[in-house]
């Protein structure tokens, strides 16, 4: 044994040799022999490995200590120790050692009590080389083999582990089904979507959970849209997806199934909206051109009214029929969200306190009408007509779904509507409300009659008995008004629309207009209409002649800046809100002001136009003429307009 170095140790001797660290691995050989060491240390360096020697039990725990042999050959005898006693000993030292025991003594017994003990193996003296190298490389490869078993079960825990932990934590619900359609198991989120605990589900088949069967043609196929079915009986809406795996022999599927009922309720709900604002689109425009068409029947019937006297029945049949249209274009104004409103601040408690008589006398005897008001209610910032119009709209329809009579409650309220909340319901937005409901008894609506309820033109009544409008023209006064409007109903079971109007603090200060009376005349005023409808145009010039004023007309914004270059003298500009040319009546008359800073300007329109005062275009506080008008309406507008003073609903 060459290069030795020798350590003290009590009545044994500790020698390593002093050799290179070797791939074939350390041995420790232990044997109270020095001379026995010795040689077999010269016959293992050689072959490349790396070699410690210990004389008895305490070097040898010692030396395994140090030294941390992957290998220890121990004699069987080591004086007063005992090397199969040892093996225990030093197998607990370092675990994954393997022992060999070297024996003067080929009989049977001290081989099966070496091996029992937990010798690997054993090999007889005198030592043959080659039965030696080859008990090592067995003994190597054992532990090598060992270690790659454990490097494998580590990584199998790891991997079952993360497979836990994902399974635990994904927030879909996985599902597994063997081949006969039997739930094998559930994840956490399964349980927590349907509601049952994973062991009343392990052995039942997949129909308790979902309204199809999960079979091998889904595989792959990708997510598909299921009914799901809660323990409590809740249908939810599904997407479920199916995947295979072979555990040995037998194939099991995997489904994967998502919550998707809160994503189809908002794709509902933005369908409805888009559908509602392409709706109120074209319910706008067409309401816009008509309110034109009105115009010029109303104002020529009340030229016509002039020389065949008032009391003219065709006239006034023409009136009539004019002035119902009008009603009719306001309520697709009022659903378009286009009719201009003549907002106050007021306390929806007290107007419905007013009207009462009137909800009374018109709903009859059979129903029984409950007003639920308290002195509490916030106040809101809503046109008080347009109001009243829509509560006696809900009334009347409530009277016609209880032609037996019923009940019939008016309930106003404050409500405070969370981010939270409000993601839940149509066009609603966080915030304070007071809430105005009206809750019928009577015959309720069917799902598909409930989806369109709000839609214009749209109604379940007979031919000619509603125009389908007056639901619509709620819904759209609510959205106006910068609130929104919720119904709900059930077939039997009655129905209950909901206003959220949102509050205000401000207290109102807009002027009444007075009541009527003779339409008040010109005093020597010149005005210059705007206007691109000829007819309008033309009817416009003659109605305010007949007032005694002064006229000049342009139809086009480009032409009425010639005229006011032009003329010496205008006072005040009526313009329409739209014009064509690329110059809006805003424009024009912003321009005009410039060089005539004091000329008095009244708008008309057939809806006070959005883009215009989005744009900021119609400047806050610009009074506004509804087409269609009367000759009255014009007259005392024209001279509030003259004296500088807001319209009603305008901002000084």
């Amino acid at each position: 044994m060459k290069d030795a170095s020798a350590q003290s140790n009590g009545d044994t001797t500790i020698r390593v040799a002093a050799v290179a660290p070797s791939e074939h691995g350390k041995i420790l050989l232990v044997d109270d022999d020095p001379d026995f060491l010795s040689s077999l240390s010269d016959l293992l360096q050689p072959e490349g490995y790396e070699v410690a020697v210990a004389t008895g039990a305490k070097s040898a725990s010692s030396a395994t200590a140090e030294f941390e042999p992957d290998v220890a050959l121990l004699d069987i005898k080591l004086g007063t120790d005992n090397g199969i006693e040892l093996i225990s000993t030093l197998k607990q030292q370092r675990p994954g050692l393997a022992c060999l025991i070297m024996t003067g003594y080929a009989d049977m017994e001290s081989a099966v009590r070496a091996l029992r003990e937990g010798a690997d193996d054993f090999l007889t003296k005198p030592i043959d080389p080659i039965n030696l190298i080859r008990a090592l490389r067995r003994c190597r490869q054992q532990q090598e083999l060992e270690r790659r078993n454990r490097e494998i079960v580590t990584a199998l825990k790891s991997s079952e582990e993360r497979m836990r932990a994902i399974t635990t934590n994904v927030a879909d619900a996985l599902v597994t089904i063997d081949s006969r359609g039997l739930i094998e198991s559930v994840n956490p989120a399964a349980v927590k979507m349907f509601g049952y605990e994973s062991s009343e589900l392990i052995g039942e088949n997949v129909a308790r959970l979902v309204d199809e069967e999960i079979r091998a043609e889904h595989v792959g196929k990708g997510p598909r849209e299921v009914n799901g079915t809660r323990k409590d009986g809740e249908v939810l809406e599904l997407e479920c997806t199916v995947g295979e795996a072979w555990i040995g022999s037998e194939r099991v599927f995997i489904g994967v199934m998502r919550d998707i009922s809160e994503r189809k309720r908002l794709e509902a709900q933005l369908r409805q909206t888009q559908k509602m604002e392409a709706m109120g689109q074209l319910t706008g425009g067409v309401a816009h051109d008509f309110n034109n068409l009105l115009g010029v029947i109303l104002g020529n019937a009340e030229l016509l009214e002039d020389q065949v006297g008032a009391e003219d029945p065709y006239v006034q049949a023409v009136i009539r029929a004019a002035g119902r249209g009008s009603e009719l274009t306001q309520r697709l104004l009022a659903f378009s969200r286009l009719k201009p409103l003549q907002p106050r601040v007021l306390k929806p408690a007290q107007l419905l306190g007013g009207m009462s008589d009137l909800l009374t006398r018109t709903l009859g005897e059979t129903i029984n009408i409950q007003f639920l008001t308290g002195d509490d209610t916030w106040r809101i910032e809503a046109d008080p007509a347009q109001l009243e119009s829509a509560l006696l709209n809900l009334a009347i329809n409530s009277d016609q779904a209880m032609p037996e009579g019923g009940k019939l409650t008016i309930e106003v309220g404050n409500e405070t509507i969370d981010r939270r909340r409000a993601a839940g319901i149509a066009d609603a937005v966080p915030g304070r409300y007071v809430t105005i409901t009206v809750t019928d008894t009577g015959a309720g609506m069917e799902p598909k009659v409930l989806a369109r309820a709000f839609d214009p033109f749209f109604t379940t009544k007979s031919v000619g008995v509603g125009s389908g409008l007056g639901l619509s023209m709620v819904y759209g006064f609510a959205r106006q008004s910068g609130g929104f409007a919720v119904i709900e109903s059930e077939l039997g079971q009655g129905t209950t629309v909901r206003l959220y109007l949102p509050q205000v603090e401000a207290e109102s200060t807009a002027p009444e207009i007075g009541s009527r009376t003779d339409a008040p005349r010109a005093k020597g005023e010149t005005v210059l209409v705007v206007e691109d409808n000829l007819e309008v145009l033309d009817l416009s010039v003659t109605l305010l002649e007949s007032l005694g004023y002064k006229v000049l007309s342009a139809s086009e914004g480009v032409r009425a800046l010639e005229i006011l270059e032009d003329a010496p003298k205008i006072d005040l500009i009526l313009s329409d809100v739209m014009l064509p040319g690329g110059l809006l009546g805003p424009e024009v008359v912003q321009r005009a002001k410039r060089s005539r800073p004091d000329l008095r300007v009244l708008f008309m329109s057939g809806y006070a136009d959005a883009t215009a005062r989005s744009s900021g275009l119609l400047a806050e506080g610009a009074t506004v003429l509804n087409k269609p008008f009367r000759r009255y309406d014009l007259a005392c507008q024209l001279r509030v307009a003259m004296a500088g003073i807001p319209g009603p609903g305008q901002k000084a």
